[in-house]
């Protein structure tokens, strides 16, 4: 920052905040396969699955104790794993906002210990199985992140599930919505400073 008072209103004019937007859309799987979207945070974990035509076959919540994010990140993501090819739910997208469990699966970045066990049995789960790991961002796992969080407001039980659209709360059928008709969602985040000229 100018330690003169002309040069402070010359800097403050020529700032600008250099912001960076993306459009995120969530997208259906093809006919006749599913998609599985998980996430996790410090007190819960849940996982949800969608038909050809964005349509809810499957949706649930968990309460958590005494995990990382990153933890419970990895097993939302296995249970979700786990439930789809025990019900035969392929051709399957798994798609995670966690880009840490991504690179893992890739074989990209190493694996850290407290999910070691929990990458080796996804892995294991699988193999030479149709099955595809996706990356989003947060914007396009919408459904998953309010599951998350719902479940943690919920008094007396530690899990919920949902089997149809019509069970879903109103505001998670609200998502659903918009996701079924490709509704953008803007992210946006903040890079750094920049001025607009030279001082």
């Amino acid at each position: 920052m100018p330690s003169s008072w002309p040069a402070i209103v010359q800097f403050l004019e020529s700032y600008m905040p250099l912001i960076h937007t993306t459009v995120v859309r969530w997208k259906c799987p093809k006919r006749d396969s599913y998609k599985c979207n998980s996430n996790g945070g410090l007190e819960s974990k849940a996982f949800c699955i969608r038909d050809g035509h964005g349509d809810l076959v499957y949706a649930k919540a968990w309460k958590i104790d005494d995990y990382s994010t990153l933890e419970a990140e990895v097993k939302g993501f296995k249970r979700g794993l786990l439930y789809c090819l025990s019900h035969n739910l392929i051709p399957l997208i798994m798609e995670t906002d966690s880009l840490i469990i991504k690179k893992i699966l890739d074989g990209i970045w190493e694996v850290p210990w407290a999910i070691s066990v929990d990458i080796r049995e996804i892995r294991e789960a699988m193999e030479n199985k149709d099955v595809t790991v996706l990356h989003t961002f947060r914007e396009g796992n919408k459904l998953a992140d309010y599951l998350t969080n719902m479940i943690v407001n919920f008094a007396g039980t530690n899990s919920i599930h949902f089997n149809h659209n019509n069970e879903l709360p109103t505001q998670a059928k609200s998502i659903l919505q918009l996701d079924k008709q490709g509704t953008p969602n803007i992210r946006i985040k903040k890079g750094k400073n920049k001025l607009c000229r030279s001082l």
